[in-house]
Order: C-alpha cells, then structure tokens, then sequence
C-alpha cells in the first residue's frame, strides 16, 4: 500500500492523529489510538504507517534530534495549530 495513500484517507483528524501516533510503541497501539479517535485505519495500514514513521525517526540528523530531545518540533506542531 502507498503511505501517502494511507496518509490522505486518515481524512481530517490526521494532525490529531499523528500527534497521539509519536508516543505509540507499536502498529496495534497506533491501530487503537486510530480506533479510539474514529479515524479509518486497518491493520495493515497501521503497521506500514507505524514503520514509515519509525523509519523517519531513525534517519534524524544530530541537529533534527537536538530538536526533539529538546521539545523544539513538537512545540512547533503544536504552535502550528
């Protein structure tokens, strides 16, 4: 499946959703967070959502970590509401 598809279908509540999906430790607890905020979401999708996201993570730049270690991105995202 094409995460961008995946991303496009999570329809309006998507920010919501990933600012709940950064703090998920797996697939099946980013599937119940998608579930709990009625977002349409299978299983499969979950899980290639949940890598791709785990894959972005780990590709981080020393500065790109500097930034979420220190709170930056995520108040951006937040800010940017």
């Amino acid at each position: 499946m094409d995460i961008k598809k995946i991303v496009e279908g999570l329809g309006e509540k998507r920010d919501e959703l990933f600012k709940m999906a950064i703090k998920c430790k797996s697939a099946e607890e980013l599937l119940a967070v998608a579930i709990e905020q009625d977002v349409a979401l299978d299983k499969a999708g979950a899980t290639e959502l949940f890598e791709a996201m785990t894959l972005t993570i780990c590709k981080l730049s020393d500065d790109e970590l500097d930034d979420v270690a220190g709170g930056y991105y995520v108040n951006k995202l937040i800010k940017a509401e």
